[in-house]
């Protein structure tokens, strides 16, 4: 199962930290991302899709994850599987499943070797901050906490910005998707 290490923080000075972060690593892209959550048993289930400003589906991509909710970095094992159909396999998720809550966000993603920086604007909430480091064969567990840890201090994220869970657990009530 891959794997990776990560954490969400609140931002102190978003037009700072963001600035900050593109002389450490550019910016790679900036898209629109809904994530349908759904009820699982264990984990997360989630339907994300990804358009560019202009609206056009870059990709859709069914995720599950699991991740103890506690804030800091903490490893991510995830599986990932390409979605032809987002519509459709939404309609059976949520008929199954039943679909709990729906993120939408604004992400700016930056790219430096295994670690992949957000800056998120999560429609309800506000903005954030992801730091993400892929583990793989280059890139143990340990050396990608160290790695997410150091951004964190980069970026002069505090441990009182931290955010323990997922931004669908931040978003009160359940939401329905969009028609």
């Amino acid at each position: 199962m891959p794997r990776n290490v990560e954490f969400k923080a609140r931002p102190r000075d978003w037009e700072g930290q963001l600035r900050l972060a593109s002389e450490i690593a550019p910016v790679h892209q900036v898209v629109e991302q809904e994530d349908v959550f759904y009820a699982v048993a264990r984990g997360r289930l989630k339907l994300r899709t990804v358009r560019d400003a202009g609206g056009t589906r870059l990709a859709a991509a069914l995720i599950l994850y699991d991740r103890p909710d506690r804030p800091g970095p903490k490893t991510s094992d995830y599986h990932v599987v390409a979605v032809p159909d987002p519509e459709a396999l939404g309609a059976v998720l949520a008929a199954a499943c039943g679909a709990e809550r729906v993120v939408r966000k604004r992400r700016t993603r930056l790219l430096l070797g295994p670690a992949s920086v957000h800056f998120d604007e999560v429609e309800g909430l506000g903005r954030f901050i992801e730091v993400e480091v892929a583990v793989d064969a280059a890139t143990s567990t340990e050396h990608a906490a160290a790695l997410a840890e150091e951004w964190r201090r980069r970026l002069g994220v505090r441990t009182e910005d931290l955010i323990p869970g997922a931004y669908a657990d931040l978003l009160s009530g359940p939401t329905a998707p969009r028609p």
